[in-house]
C-alpha cells in the first residue's frame, strides 16, 4: 500500500517561494518500492517529476484555495494520488505588521539563515502576526459583535511594526539556536527585550465595528496594559 505523505505551509503570499514536500511518502506491505512521486501545484499547470528529491519549490502568482496533488507509482506499477489545500493571499490580505526590510535594517545578513524551500521570512512574520492577535484573544479584547479580532482589522500596522519586527527576529533566531548560551539565542534574549520595550510603547489601532476605517466608535488598545479606549 502507498501512503502518500505532503508536507506545506497552510498560508502562502503570493509570489513567495514555499515548498512542497512529498519526501515522506511510503510503501508499506508490500516488497514493492517508490518508482516515481510526482505533484501538481494547483491542479492547473499540471504533474513535475519530483522523485530525486522529493519536493517542489513554487511560487503562486494568483491568490485563492489552490488544491496540490501528489502522485505517487510504486515497482508494482500500483499508484496513489494524495491532495491537500494551500491558501494564498495578496500582500494587502495578509496584513503582516512588519516586512523583511523591517528585520534587515537590524540584521543585513539574516537570509544566509533562511530556512531551506524559502526565499524570505514571510512564515515568521505570520506567526508573529497570529501571537499577537492571540494575545488579544488571551486578554479578552475582541470587537463589538464579541467576535476575535482578525490581521484584516488591524488598519494601521505602523504603532506595532517594530514590536513585530523585534518579536519576529527573536523567533528566527530562536529556531536556529541550539545551545543555551550560543550566538543565537543570545541574539533571541536581545530582541526579545527589545521588543518588550516596543511593546510597551505600541498601541494598536482596531477596526471594531468593522467598517474598514479607524474613527471615534473605534478602538485602540497598549497590548502591555491591556489598555482599551475609544480612538
Amino acid at each position: 500500500m502507498i501512503f502518500v505523505q505532503i508536507k506545506r505551509e497552510k498560508k502562502a503570499q503570493v509570489n513567495d517561494k514555499t515548498r512542497i514536500d512529498a519526501n515522506k511518502s511510503f510503501v508499506s506491505g508490500s516488497i514493492a518500492s517508490i518508482a516515481s512521486i510526482e505533484i501538481d501545484p494547483d491542479g492547473v499547470v499540471g504533474y513535475f517529476d519530483v522523485t530525486t528529491d522529493g519536493f517542489l519549490d513554487w511560487a503562486y502568482t494568483t491568490s485563492g484555495e489552490k488544491v496540490v496533488s501528489c502522485r505517487v507509482t510504486d515497482t508494482d506499477a500500483n499508484q496513489t494520488v494524495g491532495a491537500i489545500t494551500i491558501t494564498v493571499v495578496s500582500e494587502a490580505d495578509d496584513n503582516l505588521f512588519s516586512s523583511d526590510d523591517d528585520l534587515l535594517a537590524y540584521e543585513p545578513d539574516l537570509y544566509r539563515y533562511l530556512q531551506d524551500g524559502r526565499s524570505s521570512f514571510l512564515d515568521k512574520h505570520r506567526r508573529s502576526q497570529f501571537e499577537i492577535l492571540d494575545e488579544l484573544d488571551a486578554n479578552l479584547i475582541r470587537k463589538d459583535d464579541g467576535s476575535e479580532y482578525t490581521a484584516g482589522d488591524i488598519v494601521d500596522i505602523e504603532e506595532f511594526r517594530k514590536y513585530s519586527t523585534f518579536k519576529t527576529l527573536s523567533i528566527i533566531y530562536e529556531g536556529i539556536s541550539n545551545d543555551v548560551d550560543d550566538i543565537f539565542r543570545n541574539k533571541a534574549n536581545k530582541y526579545n527585550e527589545r521588543m518588550i520595550q516596543a511593546k510597551k510603547r505600541a498601541e494598536l489601532k482596531l477596526d471594531s465595528d468593522g467598517d474598514g476605517d479607524i474613527d471615534s466608535q473605534d478602538n485602540t488598545v497598549n497590548l502591555m496594559t491591556g489598555r482599551l479606549y475609544r480612538s
